[in-house]
């Protein structure tokens, strides 16, 4: 807690805080023939930037370090907006 609060930058409303994350996932595929199981495994930065109480922003980027059964991008990223009422 003391890393994100010396790396957070804080005002009235306005809060950015900058991440570092550790994602895992698998499962499988129900196709007839083909149970194999899938996993897959990704660390990377990322930051959450509240506009307010009710607005904020995130982006993450992935590096994948465990990849099973899976083609594609070998770099992934992810933007949200989040409003709340």
């Amino acid at each position: 807690a003391a890393m994100v609060r010396a790396l957070s930058l804080d005002s009235e409303q306005h809060r950015f805080v900058p991440f570092v994350f550790l994602d895992y996932g698998a499962g499988w595929n129900h196709a007839p023939n083909n149970t194999a199981w899938m996993a897959m495994a990704a660390i990377g930065p990322g930051f959450t930037y509240q506009v307010s109480h009710y607005a904020s922003f995130r982006f993450t980027f992935g590096v994948p370090m465990e990849r099973v059964g899976q083609t594609g991008q070998e770099l992934r990223s992810q933007f949200s907006a989040t409003a709340t009422f």
